[in-house]
């Protein structure tokens, strides 16, 4: 059984990826960490995964919020917004662009405490050699563990 943790920006290939892995009996998902990316801010991906889980019967599965931006590059104000052209597309398609990414509806339950980055660490280095970090957003997280944590390497 490959045991993992799924780093996800919720945008719509994260939650076919957080349905697959949480309804594949070959996979044990130790837990979702959620980053800023494609589906704005970091409580509406985190909420986003959430409600995958609770849709697919998987309220088992921790879920832990993680950075809300990249470590350089971009405001906080460039990275709630649904998408990186945001602009362009206001521009060209209008008014019908407020109905593009609807912040999703409370979930039945709140995200785990503790930061997806000090998940990470814990969960690898708890288990020598047994968790892969799949990371289908921006790999923020990631960056984030390796720096604060050169064992994991």
């Amino acid at each position: 059984m490959q045991r993992i943790i799924l780093d996800v920006d919720s945008a719509g290939d994260d939650i076919l990826a957080v349905l697959f892995a949480a309804a594949n009996p070959n996979i044990k998902l130790e837990a979702v960490t959620t980053v800023t990316g494609a589906a704005g801010p970091i409580e509406q991906v985190t909420n986003v995964v959430l409600n995958t889980l609770s849709l697919a019967g998987r309220d088992d599965i921790p879920v832990h919020a993680g950075a809300w931006r990249p470590i350089v590059g971009n405001s906080k104000a460039d990275m709630e917004a649904p998408a990186h052209f945001e602009k362009r597309l206001t521009a060209r398609f209008g008014d019908r662009l407020k109905k593009f990414n609807p912040p999703a509806p409370k979930p039945k339950r709140p995200a785990t405490p503790g930061h997806a980055v000090d998940v990470i660490i814990r969960t690898v280095l708890d288990n020598p050699g047994e968790i892969t970090l799949v990371t289908t957003g921006p790999t923020t997280n990631a960056a984030m563990a390796l720096l604060q944590e050169p064992r994991l390497t």
